[in-house]
């Protein structure tokens, strides 16, 4: 999703800068550990 008016700016092109923000130690965490911990807390509750 593009928003309107933004389409000319720099950085749309750079897929490369997701991968690096993924596999840092915090993209890391809110990818696989955030996600445990609320299934954890789910289940606990539940």
């Amino acid at each position: 999703m593009v928003i309107p008016g933004t389409q000319d700016c720099a950085g749309w092109g750079d897929y490369g800068f997701h991968l690096r923000a993924q596999l840092s130690p915090k993209g890391l965490a809110a990818l696989l550990l955030l996600p445990a911990a609320i299934a954890g807390v789910a289940t606990v509750i539940g």
